[in-house]
């Protein structure tokens, strides 16, 4: 597939900066798992092994001049090098947009293959190149962060309007109790507990509970022992409108709970 337009890590790789691309491979369906066990995940409940492998993209493009410009090898050379630069190992966040799609979208990434020199055109104007990148969730993530909130215990809505799963990051802001706090994704019967909030004043940073690392943050500190692993399904929210709960004795009519989240596509 080709793409309208490429970034990585801010810097742009399709008809800017002397680079463009000519095929974005892998961006149908990852390969499917055919072998789904059970894992222990850091703290909480076991987990099945997710359905989709990692994605892998054969990426193709070429650098030099702009169609039409006069041949300059010294531009070719430079953009190249550049791009080698950029694709060094580790991961990188990448940002495509597709054919006929209105808005980006995001991966992050990590090299699997050098940036392999596969031809040179035009005495050495043209140099075409290939690499390989890896998305190990090979989910396609919207850019823009979505956020949902309440006030105290109750029920609210989070949309997903991706087509898959996504995952989803919870924020306590105090008022708080002593106490328990229960968030439940009414869309799955999946629920994360928790035990061991403080009492806390009004405005003040408590807890970040990221469903997608499965980890628990009590002002920045990890507090895996205040995950209630007997009740807790690390849930995501499915595509369309989530009707999400929260309760427990921590909670006060001030208490702020805040869902921000990123739509998803496969």
């Amino acid at each position: 597939m080709s793409v309208d337009t490429a970034t990585i890590d801010g810097y742009a790789v399709h008809q800017a900066n002397s680079t463009f691309i000519v095929r974005w491979g892998g961006l149908g369906t990852p390969e499917v798992r055919r072998v789904s066990e059970d894992r222990p995940w850091q703290h909480g409940s076991i987990e099945a092994t997710a359905l989709w492998g990692a994605r892998v993209m054969p990426v193709t493009g070429w650098c030099g001049q702009v169609p039409g410009a006069p041949d300059d090898v010294a531009v070719a050379v430079e953009a190249f090098d550049t791009l080698k630069a950029l694709l060094v190992p580790g991961p990188h966040e990448v940002v495509i947009r597709r054919p006929g799609r209105t808005a980006d979208e995001a991966m992050t990434v990590r090299v699997a293959s050098g940036v392999e020199l596969t031809a040179e055109e035009s005495g050495g104007a043209i140099l075409r190149w290939a690499v390989d990148l890896v998305a190990p969730d090979p989910r396609l993530y919207a850019v823009a962060e979505t956020t949902a909130q309440r006030s105290g215990a109750g029920s609210w809505n989070a949309t997903n309007a991706g087509t898959v799963p996504t995952p989803v990051v919870i924020e306590v802001v105090g008022p708080t109790n002593a106490g328990t706090i229960s968030l439940l994704n009414n869309a799955t019967s999946e629920t994360v507990s928790l035990t061991g909030v403080d009492a806390l004043p009004d405005n003040t940073y408590m807890a970040t509970i990221d469903l997608r690392q499965r980890t628990v943050e009590y002002f920045g500190e990890l507090v895996p022992q205040d995950v209630v692993a007997a009740s807790t399904n690390w849930w995501e929210l499915e595509p369309g409108v989530n009707s999400l709960s929260v309760s427990g004795t921590a909670l006060q009519a001030g208490t702020v709970i805040r869902a921000r989240w990123r739509s998803a596509r496969i």
